[in-house]
């Protein structure tokens, strides 16, 4: 009789109903699509783009602000090119332009000998440290390298009467331009204010050029971090939904098993609060995945309720193969770089009007017989360079600062990035063989071997290995951006 009674209840739980469907393991391909409803409405990753970015009120206004300073700037090119035009005398223009050019080899001529002389300055310093070395170490004393050094210094120390030269005779140079130019044309100097503020123009189109390029790399961010919640959260559902199905089947086996007196009343009141929580964690799901919704959908001025499906492609980012070198590379063409190094370019090119203006005026003052500058309006003058130069220091330590910043977070993110890489791997595997144990209980049901629970589990944690996978992939995708626009990092 108790025979009879065993058989009979593992029929019972062996012939229970189950929709046999088999799970395909998640695969990384180019082209990401999701199955959803048939009223959900299919939108492109670049036209979701798009449309994120097509009403940002910060973006129109910047906008109007670039249309405002570029046709101020071209009115200004164009009253300048005309002062140009009737001002110009062409023969002194011809002498300037010849002078110009003797300044302009002067500079390459100084540069070079300078960066000749910072070379055997180099040499000179390497060797004198191998002939320290050689010392120190209690072998043959290397005297060629103390020789060598020798001469380099010597050398290098010779060069500084060739540059000293060179650049007095730039100086000169300069100052008789200066001099030309002032006698030539008084009004030349309007003009050339007229150049800084087109220079000054200039700066703050490119400025305004790279806030708003920022500002439209940080929206295409949150977009794909939004997209991202919409997939994590459909993802949960689709696990919890295979969860409800685990405590639905471990209910039923276990009323069965307590009307067989093989189970208690506590055991199925256990059963009933798991598939209690489970639906109240899907209750919450469904909500948070609406709401997650509603926000892409806001972001896409789209309606709410909508149900809308983004395809996108994953470009997955590749490691490197020499991570350093294509940081180093990278970080000095990224935005934020780009924006300090213009910071950097204002404070120098303010300096340097300040000085010449400077100049022009003690050396009108001198023409005029009057001392080119009092000492009330030279410690004044002092004061405004050396605040002058704390800016532009602040601007370069700024500069230095960012830069070394944004490499450490590119190398955290490859960092990472590789973390991902290897998680990929053991989660493909992990995925596969849930997979291949599901096919197994499924083969096994049908033959009486296995109960529906045993099957419904096992399709959880196919369910529950694909989530992880997705995950993954879901977070490469994000990183990619980041490693793509690294100035997000920092």
């Amino acid at each position: 009789m108790k025979k009879l009674t065993f058989l009979l209840l593992v029929s019972i739980l062996t012939l229970s109903p189950i929709t046999i469907m088999a799970a395909s393991p998640t695969q990384e391909s180019e082209q990401h699509t999701r199955q959803h409803p048939e009223n959900a409405v299919v939108i492109t990753y670049n036209r979701a783009v798009q449309l994120a970015l097509s009403n940002m009120l910060p973006n129109q206004q910047t906008d109007i602000h670039l249309r405002e300073l570029r046709n101020m700037r071209d009115d200004l090119q164009t009253h300048i090119t005309n002062q140009e035009r009737r001002q110009v005398n062409r023969e002194t223009q011809d002498i300037l332009n010849n002078m110009n050019q003797d300044l302009w080899n002067l500079n390459l001529q100084i540069g070079g000998a300078a960066a000749q002389q910072q070379q055997l300055q180099t040499a000179a310093a390497a060797a004198m440290e191998a002939f320290i070395l050689s010392m120190d170490s209690g072998g043959p004393i290397d005297t060629q390298a103390l020789q060598t050094a020798i001469n380099s210094m010597i050398w290098a120390a010779s060069m500084d009467v060739s540059i000293g030269a060179m650049q007095d005779g730039r100086n000169t140079l300069g100052n008789a331009l200066s001099d030309i130019d002032a006698q030539r044309n008084p009004a030349r100097y309007v003009i050339d204010n007229n150049r800084r503020d087109l220079t000054d123009l200039d700066r703050q189109i490119e400025a305004l050029n790279l806030t708003q390029e920022h500002a439209k790399i940080a929206q295409e961010n949150i977009l794909r971090q939004t997209i991202i919640a919409v997939e994590e959260l459909s993802l949960a559902i689709s696990v919890t939904q295979a969860s409800i199905s685990v405590s639905e089947e471990s209910l039923r086996q276990s009323t069965v098993l307590h009307s067989f007196g093989m189970m208690s009343i506590n055991d199925i009141r256990m059963a009933e609060q798991t598939l209690e929580r489970s639906r109240m964690a899907l209750t919450e799901l469904i909500l948070r995945h609406e709401s997650a919704m509603s926000h892409l959908n806001n972001m896409l001025h789209q309606p709410l309720n909508q149900h809308t499906v983004i395809e996108f492609e994953r470009d997955l980012p590749e490691i490197p193969d020499n991570i350093t070198r294509h940081i180093t590379q990278t970080a000095t063409t990224t935005q934020i770089v780009r924006q300090l190094r213009l910071q950097v370019e204002t404070a120098r090119y303010a300096r340097r009007t300040f000085d010449e203006n400077r100049e022009r005026e003690r050396r009108a003052n001198q023409n005029a017989g009057r001392p080119g500058e009092t000492e009330t309006v030279r410690r004044n003058n002092d004061r405004t360079r050396d605040a002058l130069l704390e800016s532009y220091n602040l601007a370069t330590t700024t500069l230095a600062q960012a830069t070394q910043s944004l490499q450490a977070a590119m190398h955290n993110a490859y960092n990472e990035l590789e973390r991902l890489h290897t998680q990929k791997e053991i989660q493909t595997i992990a995925l596969s063989t849930a997979t291949t144990l599901l096919e197994t209980a499924l083969t096994n049901f049908e033959l009486g071997r296995a109960t529906a629970h045993e099957v419904e589990q096992a399709r959880l944690n196919v369910f529950i290995a694909e989530q992880a996978m997705e995950t993954t992939l879901n977070q490469k995708w994000l990183l990619a951006f980041l490693l793509e626009h690294p100035v997000l990092l920092i």
